[in-house]
């Protein structure tokens, strides 16, 4: 769906579920689909690593879960058992291979040399977490723990962040990355799993997760979205955040019936 003169749009369907998404511009768009697919502005390529194309690498039975790309054009999917697919500027396609077996389900970059990439044990939802850092040459693990009380303990840890210096990362919790170290800024009203996160800057910041939670962080509060007008339910999930300018939407669905959009432009 394309949201555009603020309206939503149809605009293609994709093969496969997608569960990430990352542009640059209305022409240049990238889906995370288990494998990757390409919006052009007027038509989709998809790209699905099963060996059935000779020129794309071969990574089937692994899959896609989630995708950046820069602005000279270079595309990075990160997926299962740690494994990266790398597109280069002049279109040739790499794997890469990020130092841990987890699931990548989370990546996001601030230029080709500074990217990180977050993952969980999917097969146990109390067996840590990690969370990786590309330098432009080789990935490294910059934080991992088995600790339950930690966000890296969850089921489906994600990343965040308005720079490498100000990285956020959710799930069991919420981890602010400063200059100085890693700060707990797990707000009391977090009392379900954060699915997502999206920050503009380090004083702006947004969750979403389980039970249609939707949170807010300015520096110094946690303030509670919808309220009356957004009745937690069991059976509501906010998989994903993202905001633009004042506009803040957030993506989930009603598991008795329905998908569902919030959309909040204040």
């Amino acid at each position: 769906m394309h949201y555009l003169n603020g309206q939503f749009q149809f605009v293609h369907e994709i093969l496969g579920p997608v569960q990430g998404i990352s542009g640059t511009s209305d022409s240049n768009i990238w889906f995370a689909n288990g494998g990757l697919a390409f919006w052009n502005g007027t038509q989709c390529v998809d790209y699905p690593f099963t060996g059935l194309d000779p020129t794309l690498p071969n990574i089937y039975p692994k899959a896609i879960y989630s995708v950046w790309c820069s602005q000279d054009g270079q595309v990075w999917g990160a997926g299962d058992s740690g494994i990266i697919i790398h597109r280069s500027t002049n279109g040739t396609w790499d794997v890469q291979q990020a130092p841990t077996s987890m699931q990548l389900s989370s990546i996001i970059g601030f230029s080709p040399n500074e990217i990180y990439a977050a993952g969980s044990n999917q097969n146990c939802s109390g067996c840590g977490g990690v969370l990786c850092e590309y330098n432009g040459a080789m990935w490294s693990v910059i934080l991992q723990s088995q600790n339950p009380d930690s966000a890296m303990s969850v089921y489906n840890m994600k990343v965040g962040g308005s720079s490498g210096d100000s990285l956020y990362v959710v799930g069991n919790g919420v981890f602010h990355r400063t200059a100085t170290g890693w700060q707990n800024r797990t707000p009391k009203q977090e009392s379900y799993y954060a699915e997502n996160v999206c920050a503009q800057t380090w004083n702006n910041v947004w969750v979403c997760g389980d039970y249609g939670m939707l949170l807010h962080f300015d520096g110094d509060h946690w303030t509670e979205v919808g309220g009356a007008k957004w009745p937690y339910s069991a059976d509501e999930i906010l998989w994903d955040v993202y905001t633009a300018g004042n506009q803040v939407f957030a993506v989930g669905e009603d598991l008795t019936d329905y998908n569902i959009v919030f959309i909040n432009g204040q």
